[in-house]
C-alpha cells in the first residue's frame, strides 16, 4: 500500500458480484467464474485511487493470468453503474451491489475471486487521538466472523450469540456499538487557558 496511508483493521468481507446490463449473456446466469471475466471490458476507477484498489476493482488479468478488457474509467460508483447497464461490466461486493440495484442491471455472483474486504484506512499525516482510538476499538471487537444470515463482519458471532439467547435484533447490534459510541474524544484546550 502507499507510504502515506496506514491500514487498520478489516471489519467486513463479502463476495464479489458482476453489475452487467439486462441483455449481457451473463445476466441469466446463477453465477460467473472468475476466468469467464476475460470475454468483459471492466469498468475502472480513476485516479487519485491507490494502485491496489484500482487492481481490486478492475484487474488487468484473471486468476490464471488471462487478460481482461479494460474498459472506461470513471471517478464516482455514481458514473459507473449507467455505463455498466451499457458499456462493459463492473465489479461490486454484494452489499453495494443489492443497495444501488437498476432496473437496467442485473448483479451476477463471480466465483474464483477473493471476497471484497472493507477495512480502516487514514492518511499518516492526519492521524488524530480520536482515529488511533478508533482503530484500536475495531481491532478489539475481534475477527471477523460469520453471522446467522450469512454475512461477514466484526462482531457478527457476538450479534448471532444475542439473537439465539432471545434478544431483538436492535439490541444484539446495539450491545457491540454502545461500546464505540462511550468512547470519549479527547478534551481540547484552547491556548492561553
Amino acid at each position: 500500500m502507499e507510504n502515506d496511508l496506514v491500514v487498520g483493521a478489516a471489519f467486513s468481507r463479502q463476495p464479489r458480484t458482476l453489475a452487467v446490463s439486462t441483455g449481457h449473456a451473463f445476466a441469466g446466469r446463477s453465477f460467473v467464474q472468475a476466468e469467464e471475466l476475460s470475454g468483459c471490458e471492466l469498468i475502472g476507477v480513476d485516479s487519485p485511487a491507490s494502485a491496489r484498489w484500482r487492481a481490486a476493482v478492475a484487474p488487468a488479468a484473471t486468476p490464471r493470468g488471462r487478460p481482461i478488457g479494460a474498459g472506461p474509467r470513471v471517478g464516482t460508483l455514481q458514473e459507473g453503474l449507467p455505463l455498466a447497464a451499457g458499456r462493459g461490466a463492473m465489479l461490486l461486493c454484494e452489499p453495494t451491489a443489492e443497495y444501488h440495484g437498476r432496473r437496467a442491471l442485473t448483479f451476477v455472483p463471480v466465483t474464483g475471486l477473493p471476497d471484497s474486504t472493507l477495512g480502516l484506512v487514514w492518511h499518516r499525516d492526519h492521524e488524530t487521538a480520536r482515529v488511533r482510538a478508533f482503530a484500536r476499538a475495531l481491532a478489539e471487537t475481534g475477527p471477523i466472523e460469520e453471522h446467522p444470515d450469512g454475512w461477514r463482519s466484526r462482531g457478527a458471532a457476538r450479534v448471532g450469540r444475542g439473537l439465539r439467547r432471545g434478544m431483538s435484533r436492535a439490541k444484539a447490534v446495539r450491545e457491540p456499538a454502545a461500546r464505540l459510541r462511550r468512547m470519549r474524544p479527547p478534551r481540547r484546550t484552547r491556548p492561553g487557558r
